[in-house]
């Protein structure tokens, strides 16, 4: 009996090769070049500091890769590869590993920038004019310039010591007040007076320092010995202001974790709803805390909830469904928060400030239409009106309408020289620094969006 022999034959020969091999051969080599390529560009990004567990995966399927590209033509494994596109996904994705690095070290060097105006505003007074403190601004304009995870940690490493020196030079310049206020009778009880009354705003525990004020002032206009009620004051006043350096701190620290929380919440992570959770819980007991003892341990409480939000975010960059394709804008008005998507990935994240009551911005989808940098906004209230505001340029503006909410309402996303850092988030939307429908956006941030985001992105605005 007679074997039937399959021969495979080329539809089209050319040189001894057929049209078929030479195209994948092609194919391959591209694709070759192009893992090449893209390992020097990992070397480069892991000495930038990017972790190289991050792209692990990816490095892993780089180097199977490899093994197939060292084929004969003719074997099954070189034919049915997909290289070709697998390498350029490859790419993406170790993309997307790198911007979620700077944005997590970006977002750790502005957490300085935010502790650094938070001291220079409500400590102003106990900071010394020479030699020059830290400048926001200035830290503003060295994170514009760093681009590298490498860069930003070495500014968040570098401000996190000019913070800590700042708040060590208040304490003292706050001790050494108390001091001289305390060479006379007088300045001692107006310090017990003052510590009296700001431990009272805050609801702290000032323990016996209002009794011995009060023995001390009795005592002066009797002319009674005051040494040891004097001794005994000061001492008071110094565990109470200790008190209420602490709880500053806390808030501060509160502060911040809320912000991180937001975000997850914002984007959805599989642990936000438990890291809001346990947030809630922590804010209660700060806002029921009195006592140095009540306040210490919430710190590093708060830090480890940060520790789990931020891992929290970093594994879920990418995934987000239920988001139109490309690039997309969502903003959510209960948590103030701002994110920006690319084909599902989180690109960047601000908290923000919308409109106030009265002005309120709208929900629903939006797109935006117009770029202007730098645009002069104008009231179109009349000026006896509550909402009315004067002429005012801004650096960095982009417009977003629909069919309900055409362009001339004006509603734009935007810098706001004149909001503190510290009012973005919710509550500020109360304040009176908030926006009269627009959405105001930390200028570093506004700064980027403006040439990242398109016209025609979409603007989804939520509840």
């Amino acid at each position: 009996m007679k074997r039937l022999l399959y021969v495979l034959v080329p539809v089209l020969i050319i040189g001894g090769i057929s049209t078929a091999t030479a195209v994948r051969a092609e194919a391959m080599s591209a694709a070759k070049h192009e893992a090449a390529a893209l390992k020097v560009t990992i070397r480069t990004y892991e000495t930038e500091g990017l972790s190289a567990s991050s792209i692990a995966p990816q490095v892993s399927a780089l180097a199977a890769m490899d093994r197939v590209f060292t084929l004969p033509v003719w074997t099954p494994s070189w034919w049915t590869s997909s290289a070709p596109t697998a390498v350029v996904s490859i790419r993406s994705e170790v993309q997307q590993k790198w911007s979620a690095s700077v944005t997590a070290a970006r977002a750790d060097a502005e957490k300085q920038i935010t502790d650094l105006t938070t001291l220079t505003g409500t400590d102003a007074k106990w900071i010394p004019s020479s030699p020059a403190p830290p400048s926001s601004s200035a830290w503003v304009a060295e994170l514009n310039t760093a681009s590298t995870p490498n860069a930003l940690n070495a500014l968040t490493s570098s401000w996190q010591k000019s913070v800590a020196n700042l708040q060590s030079t208040i304490v003292t310049t706050q001790r050494e007040a108390t001091l001289a206020a305390q060479q006379g009778p007088t300045g001692l009880l107006g310090t017990a007076h003052r510590l009296l009354a700001d431990a009272a705003s805050d609801h702290l525990d000032s323990g016996n320092l209002g009794t011995l004020a009060a023995q001390f002032q009795q005592e002066i206009q009797s002319g009674a010995d005051t040494t040891q009620t004097s001794a005994q004051l000061e001492a008071a006043e110094q565990q109470v202001q200790a008190t209420i350096s602490l709880n500053n701190q806390v808030f501060t620290t509160d502060r911040a974790t809320m912000l991180l929380v937001n975000q997850a919440e914002a984007e959805g992570t599989p642990g936000a709803q438990q890291e809001a959770a346990s947030y809630g819980a922590l804010h209660a007991q700060y806002i029921a805390a009195s006592t140095t003892a009540q306040l210490q341990p919430l710190t590093a409480q708060y830090q480890a909830l940060q520790a789990t939000a931020q891992q929290d975010l970093q594994a879920h960059v990418c995934g987000h469904t239920g988001l139109p394709q490309g690039k997309v804008i969502t903003i959510s008005l209960t948590l103030q928060e701002m994110v920006f998507y690319d084909n599902g990935c989180v690109a960047n994240a601000t908290p923000v400030t919308t409109g106030r009551p009265g002005r309120p911005t709208p929900p629903g989808t939006f797109y935006v239409y117009d770029h202007l940098s730098p645009f002069h906004m104008i009231s179109g209230d009349p000026t006896s009106s509550p909402f009315w505001y004067p002429p005012t340029w801004v650096t960095w503006v982009m417009g977003f309408y629909n069919a309900q909410v055409p362009k001339w309402e004006g509603y734009f996303i935007h810098d706001a020289y004149w909001e503190p850092s510290t009012n973005f988030g919710p509550g500020g939307e109360y304040l009176s620094t908030a926006s009269h429908g627009c959405v105001h956006t930390p200028h570093s941030v506004m700064q980027w969006a403006y040439s990242w985001v398109p016209n025609g992105t979409p603007v989804i605005i939520s509840q």
